[in-house]
């Protein structure tokens, strides 16, 4: 089974995350343009990206950009870590990955995270993005 994302195709706002589904409808011009000036940075053992993180949210959800920052909504606190697990289990969902493979390296206790995905590159990656 091939995972994609079917989520809606505007980019501005978030959209509950879907995980391991066929995407139903092409993504726009639009969309994908301002998507791709998210930052990925390749390394040797995967990738790095920035996201935005907003936690104690009613939905989950994952899209749109901020500042080059992926967004991501929570419903975790942000209090002893649980938001930061959220984000790990909403980025392995999303990337039909296992939460082993996601890892924030930078931003533990700030709404701006740097996360690094072992074993994906940076094409897989963006062609994942919602």
């Amino acid at each position: 089974m091939e995972c994609e994302n079917a989520l809606p195709a505007h980019s501005t706002a978030s959209y509950p995350i879907k995980s391991c589904e066929k995407n139903s409808q092409a993504p726009t011009p639009a969309r994908k343009s301002q998507l791709t000036m998210i930052e990925i940075r390749e390394t040797q053992a995967g990738c790095q990206f920035a996201v935005r993180v907003t936690p104690k949210a009613k939905k989950r959800a994952l899209g749109g950009t901020h500042d080059g920052a992926l967004k991501i909504a929570v419903t975790a606190p942000p209090e002893d870590g649980k938001a930061n697990a959220a984000v790990i289990q909403a980025i392995a969902k999303w990337l039909c990955i296992a939460k082993s493979n996601v890892d924030i390296t930078a931003g533990q206790t700030s709404r701006i995270k740097t996360i690094h995905v072992t074993g994906i590159d940076q094409a897989t990656l963006r062609s994942a993005l919602p």
